[in-house]
This record gives structure tokens, sequence and C-alpha cells, in this order.
């Protein structure tokens, strides 16, 4: 059986500096940031952060974690950066992250202590978390949906009017499916 090795130390591995490395960061469809450990500025930022960010590269290089989250969250983003830089956290979810025109999105921010131009930085792999969220949101609607019917089904779904001497459905079922399911008998 084969001991099992690091890839990094494969002599099939691409040395740092190659352009396979180069060509991986650049066209990761996750958004890609490298922050300096001491300061938070970004010193390395990949197309696809940009792209999710509204800003050039250059731009975002000017930039540093605080420049990314709303107000409101900042201190929460420290101390999430304090703690991946610690080792004791690798993913924060729904991180809100502010677009360079103020709209703000939710993330899911991955990260790894590394280093980069020989000083220790933070890599944050960033994956928009907006349609995973309205997926879970749609689900959450459906389940209650669904329970709604299964309630109505164990209640009954007619109702007899002696005055019109029609055979009704229940408000409830008429909001369930957004009809009007009266029909006479």
């Amino acid at each position: 059986m084969s001991e099992a090795r690091d890839c990094r130390d494969s002599g099939s591995s691409p040395r740092a500096g190659d352009a396979s490395y180069r060509t991986l960061f650049e066209d990761a469809t996750d958004g890609l940031l490298v922050a300096d450990v001491e300061t938070g500025r970004f010193v390395l930022a990949n197309p696809r952060i940009c792209t999710m960010l509204g800003y050039t590269c250059e731009e975002l290089l000017q930039l540093s974690i605080a420049d990314i989250h709303p107000a409101d969250w900042l201190e929460r983003a420290r101390a999430n950066f304090a703690q991946q830089v610690e080792g004791k956290l690798e993913l924060v979810t729904e991180v809100p992250v502010r677009r360079r025109d103020g709209s703000v999105f939710r993330a899911d921010i991955n990260s790894r202590l590394t280093r980069f131009d020989g000083r220790p930085c933070l890599l944050g792999i960033f994956r928009n978390a907006t349609e995973r969220l309205e997926a879970e949101r749609a689900l959450r609607y459906s389940e209650s949906k669904l329970r709604q019917s299964q309630r109505l089904a164990r209640l009954g779904h007619y109702e007899f009017d002696a005055a019109t001497g029609k055979w009704e459905a229940s408000e409830a079922l008429d909001e369930l499916f957004g009809i009007d399911a009266s029909f006479a008998k």
C-alpha cells in the first residue's frame, strides 16, 4: 500500500510562481482574496472576486476587510478574521459583503493561513450564497404549504353551505392554491 503524500511535496506539482498556478487562481469560479494578517489589507485578488464586488483589481488592492463589510457587521468580520488567522475557524457562512455600489450580498467564506511575498496572509475563498439561501427559503415555503395541505386533508376540505346548496372549499384551501375551488354538487 502506498503512503499518502502531500501534493505540494510531489515532483509533478508546479512550482510556486509557475503560470499553471496563476491560471488556476485567475480561472477559479470562487472569488479569491489574500489579506495581510497584520493590516487586513488585500494583497492579491482574482478576477472573480473583482466581478463579485464590482472593483478593479487595482482598486481592491487599495482596500482592506473593513471596506467590504457593512458597518454594522464590521466588528464581527474582524473577530472572524482573527479566529481564521488563529486557525480556530475555517468557514464562515452568510457573511454580509458590500459591493462597490453599496449593495450587499451574503457569502460563505472559507479561509486558509498562507504566506505571500514572505508575509503571513489569509486566503479567503468567497462563494456567493444568494442562490443557496433563495433555494433554502423556497424549500421552507414549500414545506410550509405541504404541512398546511396535510392539515387540510385531516380536517376535510369541503363544507356544505345549506343556503346555496353547494359544497365549497374551505378558505384555507383557496389560500393554499390561490384558486376559487367552489363547486356545485
